[in-house]
């Protein structure tokens, strides 16, 4: 009985290597871009975040709104156009799918539009979260 010899790899298998720590992946819309800014200001605030070093994705649904625009404003990483399906869903499972290979080695999703957060309110929510 013999066996078959292996035959050689044509392609390099690709290692997952991730770019990032920690990700902020954004989906927008119409969302109003101060609270926005304030909201991404805050998470890059929190100090467990803020050692991961964060990077941040702004997924931007809405044609009328300049991706330079938005990537100045709210000092995004990467701001990428989305057509606007599947609502947030669709936009986080797109970024995994993309970036299934050089994922962060932590990614927190969230829609761009949340109320009533403040800097303090949100330090604590994440810190019961993150420690325990």
């Amino acid at each position: 009985f013999k066996f078959k010899t292996v035959s050689k790899i044509d392609h390099p298998i690709r290692a997952v290597v991730s770019h990032s720590e920690f990700d902020i992946v954004l989906s927008y819309y119409v969302e109003d871009i101060w609270d926005v800014e304030r909201f991404i200001r805050y998470l890059k605030n929190v100090s467990t975040i803020q050692r991961l070093s964060p990077r941040v994705i702004v997924y931007n649904k809405n044609v009328k709104i300049s991706i330079e625009y938005l990537k100045d404003t709210l000092l995004a990483d990467i701001v990428r156009v989305l057509p606007n399906r599947g609502r947030e869903g669709a936009t986080y499972l797109t970024h995994i799918i993309e970036n299934y290979d050089t994922i962060a080695n932590h990614t927190l999703f969230s829609q761009a539009g949340v109320e009533g957060i403040t800097d303090v309110g949100l330090a604590d929510w994440f810190l019961t979260r993150l420690l325990h």
